[in-house]
């Protein structure tokens, strides 16, 4: 493969990558359609299980477009789209 770039998904199917940051944020990564390009990539900046910000693809054309944000969330700028 080529390096930097995650290989395409061979079936379709649900595929989620989670990273745990030495910061203590967490980040997943969903490819809904197994496309190999995230659907839906969710970030947990205080690290309580909780998304503070989620980034969505919803006219499914490969650009993440909507922002989700926690209200509740410190310190994160996040804001619902």
């Amino acid at each position: 493969g080529t390096p930097g770039r995650r290989p395409r998904a061979q079936a379709p199917g649900h595929t989620s990558i989670v990273t745990r940051h030495l910061d203590g944020s967490v980040e997943v990564v969903t490819d809904l359609d197994g496309d190999g390009v995230a659907d839906i990539v969710q970030i947990d900046v205080d690290g309580d299980g909780i998304p503070d910000i989620t980034y969505v693809d919803s006219d499914r054309d490969g650009r993440l477009d909507t922002v989700l944000g926690d209200p509740d969330a410190v310190g994160t700028g996040a804001h619902r789209a």
